[in-house]
């Protein structure tokens, strides 16, 4: 009893589904309420007509969907779909849509071809016009073909598009005719008076401006030729500067002259020149001065040691610092003038030495020391007057001391004889001999007493 409810629902279900017109049958339901049936056992006699109506409901909804995808797919002519049309024309014809519909909307695709064709041929032709470089751009043709595909109705858009390029050329164009103009004027002038800063601003403008190559290259040849001509006299009045930047005794005058005549002739002009110049005379007084001071100091510390004035010297020194004398070259006379000084003094003090040495009695004198004195008064430097006389005085202080020490020899020997053998006149000659040669009293009174005794 339920599996016959069931079944008579089903089918009951199924014929209602198929009961409405072929073209508002709900295909999807009819199929769903068709599965259901055959699964509730609906015979199949009873399922048949149902399956037929269900057929010709597809025939029928699928012909006018066809028909009125074909009507849609025409509506349009510029913005149609042409590949689409000609689909939706195949599944009309495949749908047994009226052939007058059908050769209707193929007429409608004929027109739409054709306006198409002659907006894309406009576009492509506006594209071509705009579509080179900017600065190429034929600008009057550009301005017709933009005309024309407005007329052949190019979509706004794509005109914006292009009229966007075409402004872009326009001021492309015009703002190179403009930097042109300016590279021009930049370089019209003497290469010493061509502005090479602005010239050269102006150049790199001009050439991302477009400005033509041939036109670049001469321009930046003559911004070169400015260029070169601006260095050289720069660099001349650098060399110049340079010259005559340190002190006026570090100043090379021949050097500095040479670099003046040089800045002049590269261009340099007179208030330039004017300062190194009296810069260069200056150096030139000051170095004359400096020489002057240098050679009298040199002068002055260039004999021996022992010849050199030593006050005279030192007055010099000062004068010399002041006109910028070397400082080694101070230096050096300073040293000079110190073993002059050290020189004279060791010379005085050995003299004075060698003097008081041999100033004594000849028996007084200390040979050994006065020998010494004599020695380093020669090393020192005395003079030869007073060597001599002194090694007169030594020598006869040696004389002397030698002749006592022989007759307190003498003398000795004479009294060193036992009493009884001792010659008594010699001894007594011996004795008034070593006394008148300076022996000593003490010994002279001994050997008396022995003479006498």
């Amino acid at each position: 009893q339920q599996q016959r409810r069931r079944r008579d629902e089903a089918l009951a279900a199924l014929l209602a589904a198929v009961a409405s017109d072929p073209l508002t049958i709900d295909v999807a339901a009819v199929t769903t309420a068709l599965r259901a049936a055959m699964q509730a056992s609906v015979e199949h006699v009873q399922l048949a007509e149902p399956l037929k109506k269900l057929e010709k409901a597809k025939v029928h909804q699928r012909r006018a969907n066809a028909s009125e995808a074909l009507r849609t797919a025409v509506l349009a002519e510029l913005e149609m779909d042409l590949a689409a049309a000609a689909a939706a024309v195949k599944e009309a014809e495949s749908a047994g849509v009226p052939a007058v519909e059908i050769e209707e909307a193929k007429s409608q695709m004929s027109v739409a071809e054709t306006a198409q064709q002659h907006r894309a041929e406009a576009l492509a032709a506006l594209e071509k016009a705009v579509g080179v470089p900017a600065l190429e751009v034929d600008l009057q043709a550009a301005e017709q073909a933009w005309t024309m595909a407005a007329q052949a109705n190019v979509s706004p858009q794509e005109l914006k598009n292009k009229q966007d390029l075409l402004d872009s050329a326009k001021e492309a164009q015009q703002k190179r005719d403009d930097a042109e103009t300016a590279l021009r004027a930049a370089v019209n002038a003497e290469l010493l008076q061509v502005g090479v800063q602005e010239a050269t601003a102006a150049a790199h403008a001009a050439s991302s401006a477009g400005v033509h190559v041939e036109v670049l290259a001469a321009m930046k040849a003559k911004i070169d030729e400015a260029v070169a001509a601006q260095q050289r006299r720069a660099a001349a009045y650098d060399v110049l500067q340079a010259a005559v930047a340190g002190a006026p005794l570090a100043v090379d005058v021949e050097a500095a002259l040479g670099a003046a005549a040089e800045a002049e002739e590269a261009g340099a002009v007179q208030a330039q020149l004017q300062p190194a110049r009296e810069k260069i005379e200056e150096a030139r007084e000051a170095q004359g001065r400096r020489d002057a001071a240098q050679a009298a100091l040199q002068a002055a510390v260039a004999p021996a040691a022992l010849q050199v004035d030593v006050a005279a010297a030192e007055a010099l020194v000062a004068p010399a610092e002041a006109a910028g004398v070397p400082e080694e070259a101070v230096a050096a006379a300073r040293g000079l003038v110190d073993q002059a000084r050290e020189a004279q003094r060791r010379r005085d003090e050995a003299q004075a030495a060698l003097l008081a040495a041999v100033s004594a009695e000849p028996l007084e004198v200390e040979v050994g020391a006065a020998a010494d004195a004599l020695v380093a008064a020669e090393s020192a430097g005395v003079a030869l007057e007073a060597q001599d006389s002194a090694r007169a005085k030594l020598d006869a202080a040696k004389a002397a001391q030698q002749r006592r020490d022989e007759a307190r020899d003498a003398m000795g020997a004479a009294v060193a004889q036992p009493l009884l053998l001792l010659e008594v006149e010699g001894a007594t000659a011996a004795a008034e001999h070593a006394a008148a040669a300076g022996v000593g009293m003490a010994e002279v009174a001994w050997a008396r007493e022995k003479i006498e005794e």
